[in-house]
């Protein structure tokens, strides 16, 4: 359990200052649609939870679907939504709740910096001078912050089947200058794909997994089967360095077509029984991992 008095003594406009530093965010506050805005990430508007206001309330989909509602018309695109652990509803689990023409990103505030920060006068963060220096922010308060990927995906029905393509993936943290630079438009660093074909909405369960490797033999694409499977998927992808983008799927929403014809490499990764008996084991870790967070254990 979170201790909420920790923020109850926060002073709020320097607890925001700090998240727009945190999430490398640009200071900027305007309102749309009688919505309040802080700032913006990467261009796109940034909304910070307004605990303050309701110190007893979580911050869960029906707050999402709200936004939505004063938002919807006026905005199209990404939507960052910054909201402290403490107040995020434990059920909600995904970091990506497409909501109409609108992506919502929730951005959570780690415990362990709401503790950091808890008793310290607030100043403001020094803004990074060079690469060297990005982490200064995160460095200073010591505590472990995870950082979303970025992936584009194309989801395609084909018969029985729903097909998954990665168009590109930007690891958690990246600078995007340095984008242009990477192979395989980013996608050597995606260490793995997970899915649940049955999620339920509480708790997330591997059905099937795929290692960066098997992705890049097959063209960076995966197939999975309709047939037997819910109305919802959940993906979970990671990073090489274990950041992961979480993002459900309403499978009725998914427009069908012909199956994504994809370029596979010429010379495919041989592995070992001894590399697919120990990923195995990394994925059973993984999913029990998982499975814990989404359960509430």
């Amino acid at each position: 359990m979170y201790d909420n008095s920790l923020l109850e003594g926060l002073d709020f406009d320097s607890y925001k200052r700090f998240c727009l530093d945190l999430f490398e965010c640009r200071q900027e506050q305007f309102k749309i649609g009688a919505i309040t805005f802080a700032g913006r990430r990467k261009g796109e508007p940034v909304h910070l939870f307004p605990f303050n206001l309701a110190p007893e309330l979580q911050m869960g989909v029906d707050y999402l679907e709200s936004l939505h509602e004063r938002l919807k018309g006026k905005v199209s695109g990404a939507v960052f939504v910054i909201v402290p652990i403490t107040h995020c509803d434990p059920g909600l689990f995904a970091d990506v709740f497409p909501i109409g023409k609108i992506l919502f990103f929730v951005l959570r505030v780690p415990y362990s910096a709401i503790e950091a920060i808890h008793g310290r006068p607030f100043k403001m963060l020094d803004q990074p001078f060079s690469e060297a220096d990005l982490n200064d922010p995160v460095d200073t308060f010591g505590f472990d912050f995870m950082q979303l990927p970025e992936v584009d995906v194309r989801y395609v029905k084909s018969g029985d089947d729903l097909h998954v393509v990665v168009n590109s993936f930007k690891r958690g943290g990246l600078d995007p200058d340095d984008f242009g630079s990477l192979e395989e438009k980013g996608r050597l660093d995606l260490s793995m794909v997970m899915v649940d074909r049955n999620y339920d909405g509480e708790v997330f369960r591997v059905s099937d997994y795929f290692f960066g490797d098997q992705l890049e033999d097959n063209g960076w694409s995966f197939s999975l089967p309709l047939k037997g499977a819910g109305t919802h998927f959940f993906f979970v992808f990671m990073d090489t360095h274990g950041n992961e983008l979480r993002e459900p799927i309403e499978i009725s929403t998914v427009k069908s077509g012909a199956k994504p014809r994809v370029k596979k490499p010429k010379v495919k990764t041989a592995r070992t029984a001894e590399e697919v008996e120990g990923a195995e084991e990394v994925v059973g870790e993984a999913a029990e991992d998982l499975e814990e967070v989404t359960a509430g254990g």
